[in-house]
């Protein structure tokens, strides 16, 4: 009987170790795009037309929850 029991443990805890894919220390294609797990915030720019610089949407300060647009200058990294 102990046996048993031992055995069902062992594969209920195998079974919970196989579902958790992201404590997996196996690095794939599929886990990278599959999962979710590697993620992260969106970006999105536009070029300037005569590649000066290029404009993003950010959070505005006032009015809350607003948005602004602001044109980057990549060579000195200032924000208008």
């Amino acid at each position: 009987m102990g046996g048993w029991l031992g055995l069902l443990l062992l594969l209920g805890t195998l079974s919970r170790v196989a579902a958790d894919k992201t404590n997996s220390p196996l690095l794939t294609v599929k886990r990278i795009f599959d999962s979710g797990e590697f993620g992260g915030d969106g970006f999105s720019a536009r070029w300037l037309a005569d590649s000066s610089g290029y404009t993003t949407f950010e959070s505005s300060k006032a009015p809350p929850g607003g948005r602004d647009l602001v044109r980057h200058d990549p060579k000195t990294g200032a924000k208008e």
